[in-house]
């Protein structure tokens, strides 16, 4: 029994240093961490903080997209978006003709997105002193 349980831990060490380099391990998406459905419990739009209602506004990202709902229905539309590292593009095209381009932090269980609707990437979370910038502060729901 021994000698099995020696070569099963050897063949499951093998195939986990083994796989990666073969590409046969599971692939890790760009955006994974924000993967899943979060709840905006702060927000600052147009240079002033806004209180938005509980379980009202929701915002789920997924692979390759986002999709939203308001007044607590949960359908969402999915929004062609593209991730990368502490930021992400919205293709808004076919509900508006630009591209949005923001900038999350994740600490914990919340999240903050701020964006631009048009122009550069916000350099930073200042959405009070930046009337062209829209934050959001996100909960994840739990499953």
């Amino acid at each position: 029994m021994d000698k099995q349980r020696t070569a099963y831990a050897t063949l499951t060490l093998t195939l986990g240093l083994l796989l990666p380099s073969l590409g046969l391990a599971q692939e890790k998406f760009e955006g994974e961490e924000l993967f899943g459905e979060w709840e905006v419990v702060q927000m600052v739009f147009k240079g002033k903080r806004q209180a938005p209602e509980k379980g009202k506004e929701h915002i789920k990202f997924e692979r390759g997209g986002i999709s939203l709902s308001y007044g607590g229905a949960r359908a969402y539309a999915p929004i062609k978006c593209t991730f990368r590292p502490g930021e992400f593009d919205i293709t808004a095209e076919p509900f508006a003709k630009f591209d949005i381009k923001a900038k999350y932090e994740i600490e914990g269980n919340r999240l903050r997105v701020i964006w631009r609707e048009e122009g550069e990437r916000p350099t930073d979370f200042d959405a009070l002193k930046d009337k062209g910038l829209t934050l959001r502060v996100l909960e994840r729901v739990a499953k």
